[in-house]
């Protein structure tokens, strides 16, 4: 039989370690709903697959979902806000980057979405799946060196603003993530475009 318990306790349970992680984000929003005095949801309530936080009930027929109607794994699309600087992205004359991450086709936004790997795309005819920070560091630092990656500086995948990126080489790009913590070992490969490489 199991324990009606608040969102305090279960956030000390899921820090001694016996929880799951699924159950550790449940109970760290049980906890903030509790704080903040929202009314409490459902257990069984899940939420929206594309990140943005919002509760979803299951269809007509009683199925889970994964996504809110219109989402269907995009990202919810964000007006344009003012002050916005659009520059054209070299190589695709008809894109344009903007100084929020995002990226426009003859003046219509594109709807990114998450690839496997954490960062967002948008598809291109006829180029095919372009990487949104890519598009934005050619547009506002220039095109890249060969072999050059884009480093995003905050570690945060999904942030695509051009102060947030920056053109590294492969090792620079594995040290900074070993040095922020988003990696935790260094292949010897990482130091191969320094004087300390062998």
């Amino acid at each position: 039989m199991g324990q009606n318990l608040g969102g305090m306790e279960l956030c000390a349970l899921a820090e001694s370690g016996t929880m799951s992680a699924a159950a550790t984000v449940r109970a760290a929003r049980l906890r903030d709903t509790e704080r903040m005095g929202l009314p409490m949801l459902p257990q069984s309530t899940t939420f929206c697959a594309c990140g943005c936080e919002t509760p979803i009930t299951p269809d007509s027929r009683g199925r889970p979902r994964r996504f809110i109607n219109g989402h269907n794994g995009r990202l919810p699309r964000t007006p344009p806000s003012p002050g916005m600087e659009w520059r054209p992205v070299p190589g695709f004359p008809d894109l344009e980057a903007s100084s929020t991450g995002q990226i426009r086709r003859y003046g219509g936004l594109k709807n990114p979405t998450v690839a496997p790997i954490g960062y967002l795309i948008v598809s291109h005819y006829p180029a095919g799946t372009l990487y949104v920070h890519r598009l934005v560091a050619a547009a506002f630092h220039g095109e890249p060196h060969e072999g050059q990656r884009v480093n995003h500086k905050n570690g945060n995948k999904m942030d695509n603003r051009p102060d947030n990126l920056e053109w590294c080489t492969p090792g620079e790009n594995l040290r900074h993530a070993w040095a922020t913590g988003l990696r935790v070992s260094l292949p010897t490969s990482a130091f191969a475009d320094t004087e300390h490489a062998r």
